[in-house]
């Protein structure tokens, strides 16, 4: 079983509106991602909120492999929410996806291929690549779900990366998704040009 954690509790102060709701040709950013995930191998999505949370919970699908968590301590940043994420996880997850929910566009071959790739190979980290450049989403195996947990807030995720970097398998994907993200609303205009 892979989980998907979709990160969607920031303040999105540079973007002026919260980024979860962000239109994405005329869908909320965080239902495109849901909507991806479900048609995907991905086998249950688990979407932290925090900033604006009653707002951004409405976006969401009502379906029986989504589920949400408020990250009370959502101005503490990523780590805190992907460990808000991770209590939620089931413990039979074999593995984790990372979702920044301003990051909409990587497609369900991708994240098929992602799940498919680690359930034939396994490693301790799976992260794609498009033209040389590391992405999102990545997938962490459940082992590391401690040491997740057990990272202080102001360490970043991708501490644990950096420390396994002769274990972390990187995967070149056809999808310009896995790098696309946006922090303002002029860079998601430009994005959804295109």
């Amino acid at each position: 079983m892979v989980t998907c954690i979709v990160l969607a509790a920031g303040e999105s102060r540079r973007f002026g509106s919260p980024k979860p709701l962000a239109d994405i040709n005329g869908t909320p950013a965080v239902r495109v991602i849901c909507d991806t995930l479900l048609a995907s191998a991905v086998d249950r999505v688990i979407v932290v909120l925090g900033h604006e949370a009653a707002a951004v919970r409405p976006a969401l699908p009502q379906h029986e492999r989504v589920h949400s968590i408020v990250n009370e301590d959502y101005r503490r940043g990523m780590t805190s929410s992907f460990q808000t994420g991770l209590s939620l996880a089931a413990s039979s997850a074999a593995g984790h996806m990372l979702q920044p929910v301003d990051m909409p566009f990587v497609t369900v071959a991708t994240l098929d291929l992602l799940c498919r790739t680690f359930k034939e190979q396994g490693p301790l980290i799976l992260v794609p690549t498009y033209n040389g450049r590391p992405g999102h989403p990545p997938l962490f195996s459940s082992s590391l779900s401690d040491d997740f947990k057990a990272l202080k807030a102001e360490e970043p995720l991708s501490s644990i990366q950096h420390r396994l970097k002769q274990k972390t398998m990187y995967l070149p994907v056809d999808d310009p998704g896995v790098i696309r993200t946006y922090s303002t609303p002029q860079e998601l205009s430009r994005l959804l040009q295109n």
